[in-house]
C-alpha cells in the first residue's frame, strides 16, 4: 500500500494560498521549485504510486516508506530545477505533493512538537507584513489543517531550522509518535 502525499479537497492550501500569492507570481518565480546544494532538504517527497506513473527522472523509490526522492543532478550553475516544473508550472498540476501545496509554508518539527512556519527565502510573501501573513493562516484556520494532515505526511517534514518565522505550534500527541 502506497502512504498518499497527494493532497485531498480537506486540504485545498493551492487555492487558499493564490490569495496570498498570485500564480502569475508563483508561476515567474519558480524559487520553490529551483534548489541549490544547501536548500536540497527542500526537494519534494513524492508519493510512490504517483512517482511511478509520471515517469519521474533523477527519482529514487524508497522501498521501505513508499515514497520517492529525488536525487538531483545539477547544471553547471549548480542547479537543479524539480522535474516537474514545466514552461507552464508544474505538471503535477493539483496533484502536488504536500510539502509544494504548503510552500511557502512549512510544517517542521522540534522535539515533541509540530510547528507551521514560513520560508523566510519566498521572494512572494516578502512582500506582505507578518500582521496579513498571520490574518491569511487564522482567516482559513491553516494550522489546524496542517497540523492534521502532518502525519500522514511525516516523510515531507523536517527539523527547525533557524530563521524561519514560527506562526503555531502543536504538541505531538502519542497517537501520531
Amino acid at each position: 500500500m502506497f502512504v498518499s502525499y497527494i493532497c485531498t479537497k480537506k486540504f485545498p492550501f493551492t487555492i487558499m494560498l493564490k490569495e496570498l500569492i498570485s500564480s502569475q507570481t508563483c508561476a515567474k518565480c519558480r524559487f520553490c521549485c529551483t534548489f541549490d546544494s544547501s536548500d536540497a532538504w527542500e526537494l519534494p517527497v513524492i508519493d510512490g504510486q504517483l512517482a511511478q506513473t509520471s515517469a519521474l527522472q533523477h527519482c529514487r523509490f524508497d522501498v521501505k516508506n513508499s515514497v520517492c526522492k529525488f536525487a538531483p543532478q545539477y547544471n553547471s550553475e549548480g542547479l537543479f530545477a524539480c522535474p516537474m516544473l514545466t514552461e507552464n508550472g508544474c505538471r503535477l498540476g493539483d496533484n502536488k505533493p504536500f510539502d509544494c501545496r504548503l510552500w511557502p509554508l512549512r510544517v517542521m518539527t522540534a522535539g515533541n512538537y509540530y510547528l507551521l512556519t514560513l520560508s523566510p527565502n519566498c521572494p512572494a510573501t516578502s512582500q506582505h507584513s507578518l500582521t496579513t501573513i498571520i490574518e491569511f493562516i487564522e482567516k482559513h484556520n491553516i494550522a489546524q489543517i496542517a497540523f492534521d494532515n502532518a502525519q500522514q505526511h511525516s516523510q515531507a517534514l523536517h527539523h527547525y531550522i533557524d530563521g524561519y518565522p514560527v506562526f503555531a505550534i502543536k504538541k505531538i500527541t502519542n497517537k501520531e509518535l
